[in-house]
């Protein structure tokens, strides 16, 4: 065994001395008895030393009153909690967990002290790593060792020990090497291990009076070559709203030159600082996690063979018989300006402070505030109730602004000093309060138009709103990205009415509640226009009485009508995501107003490996009568893609919240048959393929063939175990173990195509599995919740919130009655001597004619042109581990008179202009319009096959459009996805068609 001992000189420090030898003598805790794991020691002298008042703790957990609480909190029992009154922290024990913390002793979970149960952790994890993809995996409890206990006032400090490993939970080089241009790469291998010659070594330390945990990475050297290591961290963010760093917010904070990034979640934020807090680091998004690349702004001299004599900057250079140490803290507040209050206090700046107060708007409470020098943000503030802000600052001459959403006050130039407060005042443009409420006639609901959910689009009257661009200094500006530039605000209104400060001036708004209603004002729908309003400074639209009326003040309100007949039918999301899923910054509480707001019924939680339940969010929101919510969650096993499984008990004693693991006992990636096995071996009903055809998706990363079902991946590339049965013509990673397929999502329109040659592929082989569509929304509101969504068939009295049956609904999903898209909703019949049936049904025509009935509902905001039906085509196949993405010229499929299945709809004429009677809250009758229009197709069939309806908006003469068509009005940006151009869709599944009276057996594919 080597031992090692590092001085602590700063974020990277060398030692000169020889290496030495001997067992780990470390007392305490897990580590009692030592491991036979080499150990790489550092001086702590430098470590232990007091930053405050107070004292500091480290023990293990044993029970419940140890963990840190709140909506991302990870710790179990056997976990280590360090805390000193300011702060508490968890390491994580030996077990495994999903993500960043796939291999034990990462940091899980940070919070300020607060009274028990008042916890709010929200962060994911951070894991060291190094090699662009290797980190330290500990073997056993005794992995783990209490080197100071704090009991001498000083500093508390856990050592773990372990292997050089592969970290699991992420491909960090995939996602780099595809952002190269040419044919530049990394040229280090994280599949290479450093050397049985190289020890790993990490420490935990909190002192007295600290607000930050300190991470030290010890390596030693015992070879007899240099050893140059790239190093940095993987952060999964966890339940945050914002990210933040001196150079923005959002995909702004990672940038390639950042001294240090930051987390802000509900009044909990932490700050990864790397080394002095200085900079240069390099930050990498990818899937969902955020990678560090520690003292270098650029990748490109990784590119090359890396050289001890002309090392990339920040890169830990270990000769021979030597050892070298990369430090970070992660430093913990309850908000952006207390986390950067404990960087300036970690970096030794001499501050002031800076007071004042925000006047203006409609009124300064909540406002933020910024600091700024020279472009970049020192820090942002929050203004309080009374719009007054009292914050801690470096030295120096700043310009301050202040910012509500839409307003940004002009700056003031402030000089702060140590001796005196500086004090400024920031006036914002003025502005108004506009409310509004939304009620709907509902066939369902017995009730004459209720108060319900809905969706409201605010717009600037007279063009685009102004540049909102100056608002980058105070928020991530992707979170308010609206569907179009004349758009000023999108929200929901669930409850009571929903409320939005706006700059003065003139304003339209409409109000919709799904592609099932129609839209608010009727006649958006024909001119495009909303309801038009007027904001005025300081006041309420719509204005209250005057005071001797005694009548108390009334929202805006907008009644619309649940137009569209979906009886017997319900509307679900099968991905709904929260900030409790990597990559997604929306709340639980956005998220449910969003699926409410937008007409969703029934909301399946897929939140990346961890099992979340949005049913209290519901129940605090009183939108139980909405939305009945399922616990599920999405399996993202690293290189294979993405999986939803539903339902799963949530269980808080299992890593993910006992979400699906995705690698075995020994390390290794399960494969994805070995997987599914574990779902339903979980009670999992529903197994639905995501995204497969996107980058990372699952028949992407297996290289599949639709036609022969081989794949072409090499399992240990992918980090699995050779299957058995597996050749050099056929790897044998495909499994046929799931129910559905997700054709339509919202991450990319023209994905649609490659999905239905895939999915008509399967069905032509007798490989029946549902068409979904889904929307997986990482954003609040573009593309919405929803949007795209799936119809399951659950019959007559039950198609509501609070009477669907679970049970008919993962039956009827499973079997196919479903119909999916952003809309309009198809209704197919099929009938041949005598007989009818619907989408998933199997019609036995004996060799007759076989007739189909389409009906397609929309509301008349909602713009089409085609109505289509395909069948069995051979040109779908996807082969040489390839996707095809070209769509078969004449694809739709053939009646029975020779002409092809297509029908076109002149949508500016009255054909199929529908009136429905309504009953209003006064018991009288009032009409509302829809488009409904029914089409019969005939067709001959000679031999088993499948009919399967598609409506869509053709755009192009390359797809079909004719020469001097119209295009339809593009009225769908405002409720859908309008930076995607995503239009008009959906598809119904298959009826299968019987014809030799053994059912739907002699597949297409197979003739």
């Amino acid at each position: 065994m080597h031992r090692f001992l590092v001085a602590a000189t700063g974020c990277l420090a060398l030692v000169l001395g020889a290496c030495g030898g001997s067992k780990n003598e470390g007392g305490g805790g897990g580590g009692s008895g030592g491991t036979d794991d080499p150990t790489c020691e550092i001086d702590l002298a430098s470590y232990t030393v007091r930053e405050g008042e107070g004292t500091a703790s480290i023990r293990q957990i044993k029970g419940g009153a140890d963990l840190v609480e709140g909506a991302a909190s990870r710790g179990r029992v056997g976990d280590w909690l360090l805390e000193n009154g300011k702060i508490r922290a968890v390491v994580q024990g030996v077990h495994k967990g999903f993500g960043a913390d796939a291999l034990g002793g990462k940091l899980v979970d940070v919070d300020i002290a607060r009274p028990s149960g008042e916890g709010k952790d929200v962060l994911g994890a951070v894991s060291p790593l190094f090699n662009f993809g290797r980190t330290l995996a500990p073997k056993d409890e005794k992995s783990f060792t209490v080197v100071a206990d704090g009991k001498d006032g000083k500093a508390v400090v856990l050592k773990v020990e372990g292997a050089d490993a592969l970290h699991p939970g992420v491909d960090l080089v995939r996602s780099v090497n595809g952002s190269f241009t040419g044919s530049a790469k990394l040229m280090v291998d994280p599949k290479a291990e450093l050397g049985e010659d190289v020890t790993v070594t990490q420490y935990y330390i909190l002192a007295p009076g600290a607000h930050r945990i300190r991470s030290v990475t010890a390596f030693c050297n015992a070879g007899e070559v240099t050893k140059v290591i790239p190093v940095g961290d993987l952060v999964e963010p966890g339940t945050i709203e914002d990210r933040f760093s001196p150079s923005g917010w959002g995909a702004a904070a990672e940038r390639d030159d950042v001294p240090w990034i930051a987390f802000q979640g509900d009044d909990s934020a932490y700050a990864l600082v790397p080394g002095d807090g200085k900079g240069p680091n390099l930050l990498v998004s990818t899937d969902g996690f955020i990678a560090s690349v520690q003292g270098s702004n650029s990748l490109q001299p990784y590119t090359k063979p890396l050289d001890p004599q002309k090392a990339p900057k920040g890169a830990v250079v270990v000769p021979p018989e030597k050892s070298a140490i990369y430090e970070r803290s992660i430093v913990v507040g309850t908000s952006i300006s207390d986390v950067t209050e404990g960087i300036f206090a970690m970096r030794r700046e001499q501050t002031g402070r800076v007071t004042g107060k925000v006047t203006g708007g409609y009124e300064g409470a909540g406002a933020r505030v910024a600091v700024v020098d020279e472009g970049q943000i020192v820090t942002v503030f929050t203004a309080d109730a009374e719009g007054r802000f009292d914050a801690i600052v470096p030295v120096g001459t700043y310009t301050l602004s202040a910012s509500l959403p839409g307003l940004v006050s002009p700056a003031v130039e402030a000089t702060i000093s140590s001796e005196n407060d500086a004090n400024v005042t920031l006036e914002l443009p003025a502005a108004g309060r506009f409310w509004v409420k939304m009620r709907a006639y509902d066939p369902r609901n017995v009730e004459a138009a209720p108060s319900i959910p809905g969706r409201v689009v605010v717009r600037c009257k007279n063009g685009p709103c102004p540049s909102r661009e100056g608002e980058w200094l105070f928020r991530d500006m992707e979170t308010v990205r609206y569907p179009a530039d004349t758009v000023a605000y999108v929200g929901y209104t669930v409850g009571p009415p929903m409320v939005v400060d706006l700059p003065v001036g003139s304003y339209d708004y409409i109000l919709s509640g799904g592609p099932e209603y129609e839209s608010y004002p009727m006649s958006f729908a024909s001119d495009g226009k909303g309801m038009p309003i007027t904001v005025t400074a300081g006041q309420l639209t719509p204005p209250p009485p005057p005071p001797e009326l005694g009548v108390p003040a009334q929202p805006a309100m907008g009644i619309v009508a649940r137009i569209v007949n979906t009886k017997g039918w319900i509307s679900t999301d099968l991905r709904a995501r929260s900030n409790d899923s990597r990559g997604t910054q929306v709340s639980r509480l956005s998220r449910v107003q969003g699926l409410v707001g937008d007409g969703i019924e029934l909301a399946i939680s897929a939140d990346t490996d961890r099992v979340t339940d949005l049913g209290p969010t519901a129940e605090l929101l009183e939108a139980n009568r909405w939305v009945r919510t399922v616990t599920g969650s999405e399996m993202a096993p690293t290189g294979l893609g993405r999986m939803t499984v539903f339902p799963l008990n949530a269980d808080s004693t299992l890593p993910g919240n006992g979400a699906i693991a995705w690698t075995g006992a020994d390390g290794l990636l399960l494969s994805p048959n070995a997987l599914f096995e574990s779902a339903l071996g979980r009670d999992a009903k529903v197994i639905l393929i995501n995204n497969a055809r996107g980058p990372g998706g699952l028949f992407t990363n297996l290289k599949l063939d639709t036609d022969t079902l081989a794949t072409h991946a090499d399992p240990g590339t992918l980090g699995m175990m050779q299957v058995d049965g597996a050749s050099s013509d056929d790897t044998g990673l495909f499994s046929k173990n799931f129910h559905a397929l997700e054709v339509m999502g919202s991450s990319d329109p023209a994905m649609f195509k490659t999905m239905m040659n895939d999915w008509l592929t399967f069905l032509s082989q007798g490989l029946v599995v549902t068409g979904t569509a889904s929307s997986g929304a990482n954003g609040r509101v573009n593309p919405s919740p929803g949007t795209p969504r799936t119809w399951v068939y659950v019959g007559d009295g039950k198609d509501t919130a609070d009477k669907v049956e679970m049970d008919t609904f993962y039956q009827s999903l499973k079997a196919g009655r479903v119909v999916a898209g952003n809309g309009p909703f198809i209704t197919v019949k099929a009938s041949s001597g005598g007989n009818t049936v619907g989408p998933g049904e199997v019609l036995a025509s004996n060799g007759a004619l076989v007739r189909l009935d389409v009906t397609v509902q929309s509301p008349m905001w909602m713009k089409y042109n085609r109505i289509e039906v395909y069948s069995h085509k051979a040109g779908r196949e996807a082969a040489g581990g390839m996707p095809n993405e070209s769509w078969p010229i004449d694809s739709v499929a053939t009646q029975a008179d020779g002409s092809g299945a297509r029908f076109e709809v002149d949508m500016t004429t009255t054909d199929g202009n529908e009136f429905e009677d309504f009953v209003d809250s006064e018991g009288l009758i009032t009409q509302r319009q829809k488009k409904m229009i029914n089409k019969s197709f005939t067709f001959q069939p000679e031999a088993d096959t499948y009919y399967v309806v598609v409506v869509r908006t053709v755009t192009d003469t390359r797809d079909g459009l004719r020469v001097m068509e119209p295009v339809p009005a593009d009225l769908a940006p405002l409720f859908f996805d309008g930076e995607k151009g995503v239009r008009p869709m959906a598809f119904a599944n298959p009826v299968y068609i019987d014809v030799d009276g053994g059912g739907y057996n002699n597949f297409p594919a197979g003739r």
